[in-house]
């Protein structure tokens, strides 16, 4: 007679007299080995466990509280110290974040608190959709880590990444070939998002593009970049090869290999890239942060010097360590028209540029040529920037600063008394956007029309000229009077509002945004044919999704058949 097998643990009675044994899961295990595991989980896994477990979710962080040494994670004794808030907190830390001893006040509890933090850090290193300026081009980075790319090379050939027959091309795809009757070459365009073959076998977890349209930057998930494009990009040096030749097809930036690069930003001509250790580089054209070099007569546009806008302006071909913030780790950076700004990880923001609006220290501050503090924001925890023209900060409570020269009213300010209902003045350091006091702002966006507020709870708002990328659009003075409206306070758009996203890219005249599951919808102007493009070109949509064409008609927002992003909790 085989004997029954017993068991070390206590066993209960059951509901029908039965004895069972409990189960040993996750939960019985010593504190420091759940923290050890729960390590693996990404942010929406730790969401779940946390959501799912109120033994793990109650409480602070156990290292900033009551800890309970020898304790099991489930049992009553820890409540008043959470394990999946500690687990958070270490995994900010680790990448270089700093947490207040206690819960800011607008939180109801660590673990939302932290979470969000954490998929700040997400936000940031996976841009994964971008816009080109003026409406030539859209690019995304799939599930998969593969770039696709759509739009057109009519005035920057390279643009889309490879020469015709460059591209690994779906078959159930359109493509759109299109040429010059003058130089076949020189005219190609792509209305789908087609995947870029140079980078077949690379991981994309991040790209960026410039303003202008002229030029994409690419970040692999081994911390390499590659770059591609030509026109004013490659003129000013703004690819990072070293030359002023353009590229066709995505080209490592072998100065940066081995570096650690975990993002990127693009604007203009000015390049930015910055490391997991905090170290910041830029490239191409840019107001100088260096002392000026000595004049030469015989060259005076020569590397290193210039003039322009009263301005010094720097050019470099290759990356360059910014020396002055060296022992001052960067988070983020962003590049402006002629200005940098820069968020450190303890959260201070810094800047530089031109006398004027652009770098926020003042209007009588005059050049700042070397990366200084913003002092209106000293008190202020930041944990993102956006620039263009104008710039947006974000910080960590949720709250919008913006500040610059506001010719396009991109700064979300009400008018002063005595200025026009649709026009606000400028603003030469940063003042909060009280429009988006209590939203909880999660991400932003800016260009040279319109800037953008994602919140937590997934709504899109945006203000400025609508000149066809704002998903708020109203066409109502665009058709009686042939120009845009202008909404200098943020605008919800209840276009999407089904929808909770995430991000949100722009270019002058299209824009392109991504929900938390991943979907990419983009919308903008229809009447890019007037410039030279194929009507929607740049918006990656089939033809069937497209509305009919006439002037002034605008593309409302529309998901991408076929395509998904990998998106952070």
């Amino acid at each position: 007679m085989r004997s029954r097998r017993t068991s070390a643990h206590p066993t209960f009675p059951s509901s029908r007299g039965m004895t069972v044994e409990p189960q040993r899961g996750i939960l019985s295990l010593p504190i420091d080995e759940f923290i050890h595991i729960a390590r693996f989980l990404n942010t929406r896994g730790l969401a779940r466990l946390a959501a799912s477990c109120r033994a793990v979710w109650d409480g602070i962080p156990l290292s900033l509280g009551p800890q309970v040494a020898g304790r099991v994670a489930g049992e009553s004794e820890v409540a008043g110290g959470s394990v999946v808030a500690e687990v958070l907190l270490q995994l900010v830390l680790s990448r270089g974040g700093a947490v207040p001893q206690q819960l800011p006040p607008t939180w109801g509890g660590w673990v939302q608190y932290l979470l969000r933090r954490l998929g700040r850090y997400d936000d940031q290193r996976g841009r994964l959709v971008a816009a080109g300026g003026g409406g030539p081009h859209s690019a995304i980075v799939d599930k998969a880590g593969a770039v696709r790319i759509c739009g057109s090379e009519r005035y920057c050939p390279g643009l889309l990444g490879g020469a015709a027959g460059g591209y690994e091309v779906e078959t159930d795809w359109y493509q759109v070939l299109a040429s010059d009757e003058e130089d076949p070459a020189s005219h190609i365009e792509m209305r789908t998002l087609t995947r870029v073959a140079g980078l077949i076998g690379v991981r994309v977890v991040a790209i960026a593009a410039d303003t202008l349209g002229c030029y994409t930057l690419a970040l692999s998930a081994t911390g390499e970049v590659f770059s591609w494009g030509g026109g004013s990009a490659a003129d000013s040096g703004a690819l990072g090869q070293g030359d002023k030749l353009p590229r066709g097809v995505p080209t490592r930036v072998e100065a940066l290999s081995g570096k650690g690069v975990c993002g990127l930003s693009a604007c203009y001509s000015t390049s930015l890239a910055w490391t997991v250790a905090g170290r910041l580089f830029t490239w191409g054209q840019f107001f100088n942060f260096a002392p000026p070099s000595p004049p030469d007569e015989d060259n005076p546009n020569r590397v290193g010097v210039n003039k322009r806008d009263d301005a010094i302006v720097g050019q470099h071909l290759s990356p360059t360590l910014i020396q002055e913030l060296e022992g001052k780790p960067v988070r983020c950076a962003a590049a402006g028209h002629l200005h940098i700004v820069a968020v450190l990880q303890n959260g201070q923001l810094y800047s530089w540029g031109p006398s004027g609006f652009s770098h926020g220290h003042g209007q009588t501050r005059g050049n700042v040529i070397v990366p200084t503090q913003v002092a209106a924001l000293a008190h202020v925890q930041i944990c993102d920037v956006v620039a263009c023209d104008d710039s947006l900060a974000l910080s960590e409570s949720g709250e919008v600063y913006s500040w610059g020269l506001n010719c396009w009213q991109c700064l979300g300010h009400p008018p002063d008394e005595g200025e026009l209902p649709e026009k606000s003045s400028p603003a030469d350091i940063p003042r909060r956007v009280e429009a988006l006091a209590g939203l909880r702002v999660r991400s932003l966006a800016i260009t040279v029309r319109t800037a953008f507020a994602v919140t937590d709870g997934g709504h899109i708002y945006s203000w400025g000229w609508e000149t066809g990328c704002s998903a708020t659009v109203s066409r109502r003075r665009s058709q009686l009077e042939g120009m845009p409206d202008v909404n200098i306070l943020p605008r919800r758009a209840e276009a999407l509002q089904r929808f909770r996203m995430v991000r949100v890219v722009s270019s002058t005249k299209h824009a392109l945004g991504v929900s938390v599951d991943g979907r990419v919808f983009s919308w903008g102007h229809m009447a890019m044919a007037l410039d030279g493009f194929t009507p929607g070109v740049a918006l990656g949509l089939d033809i069937q999704q497209l509305i009919p064409f006439n002037t002034g008609s605008l593309q409302p927002p529309t998901q991408i058949r076929h395509v998904r992003v990998r998106v952070g909790l």
